[in-house]
Order: C-alpha cells, then structure tokens, then sequence
C-alpha cells in the first residue's frame, strides 16, 4: 500500500513539473508552428521592461490559396493584465502549398514599485485569421497556442520543408502593464 502512495506522489510531481506548452498543431487545411521565440529583460530605476517575440508560420497543405483580411488576437498570462482583443484589417495572402509568417512582439511593463509578481511559466494566445480562400469559401482559423515564457534552448524546427512562395507579414506589437503591488498603498 505504501508503494501505491509514494508512486501516487512521484507521477504527481513529475507530471506537475511538465508546462502545458502548445506551440503547433493543425487546423483544416493549415499546419501552424509557434518558432523563433526571443525574451529580453530589463530591470531598471525607471521599472522592469520584458520583450517577449516569436513568430506564428502557418503553411497551406492543400494547394488553394488563402487570403486574409482579419487578424484578431489576445493574450494573458499570470501576474499580467489581460491585453483585450485587438484586431488588424488587410489583406495577406497565404499562398497554395506556401507560407505566411506573422512575427508577434509581446511587451510587458511594470512601474517601480516593491512588488512586481514574477509572470509565466507560459504565454496563453488566442489568434484568428479571417478571410476566403481561391474558391471563395470564408475561411477562419483559430490558433490557440500556449507558448513557454523561457524560450527554449533548442533551435525551433521549421514546419516540413515548404516549397511554395512565403509570404512574412509586419509585427504586430502587444504593449500589456504588469501587475503589481505600489510601495504606499492608498489608506
């Protein structure tokens, strides 16, 4: 009996050291891959800066163009303000069999204060591309990702070697205040 329990434990914490990280997966005719993760911290008398970068590469899989005209997105994370749903109005093509990178720019600031709690251990993001494809069919595409705060050591592998034509869009920039605790309280 005792061994049940003491294994009960270890698989617990084994599996509560695990991040639920989620940076690719596949939605309809679409593979999508989180890569290129970058964060760069500053601490400073003026308040702690964090840039935290990646790209979203999504690549067409069943040979018909996409086009979109809405990029809508949100994120949040522990210890952070929730940055609202934000939206980008064009026109960005994803070509047949090709690819199309969005590079993201997250930015989180936090006064000086005593307390600024620590944020992570993961970035949750909820991004939507809108539009048709050649066929004139409305397409929307959810992407849900997870994505590790500490970007991870290994270089990130591409999605399968593309052979169409790649397409890489302007950042988008997320600018979100940390929470945190001021040194005098209001009485």
């Amino acid at each position: 009996m005792k061994r049940c329990v003491w294994l009960w434990v270890f698989l617990l914490g084994v599996s509560g050291c695990a991040l639920p990280v989620r940076t690719q997966g596949i939605i309809g005719p679409v593979n999508w891959s989180a890569t290129a993760f970058d964060l760069n911290s500053v601490r400073a008398l003026d308040g702690d800066r964090d840039r935290f970068s990646f790209t979203l590469t999504l690549q067409e899989t069943q040979g018909v163009a996409i086009t979109f005209n809405t990029i809508t997105w949100e994120v949040w994370q522990k210890g952070v303000e929730r940055s609202g749903q934000q939206t980008r109005k064009g026109s960005w093509q994803l070509p047949a069999h090709g690819t199309l990178r969005q590079p993201f720019v997250y930015r989180l600031f936090c006064p000086p204060a005593d307390f600024c709690p620590d944020v992570g251990p993961t970035t949750q993001w909820d991004i939507v591309f809108e539009g048709n494809d050649a066929q004139d069919q409305a397409v929307r595409l959810a992407v849900q990702a997870e994505l590790p705060w500490i970007p991870p050591k290994i270089v990130n592998a591409p999605l399968d070697q593309q052979q169409g034509e790649s397409v890489e869009l302007p950042p988008i920039d997320v600018s979100v205040p940390r929470l945190y605790y001021p040194i005098f309280p209001d009485d």
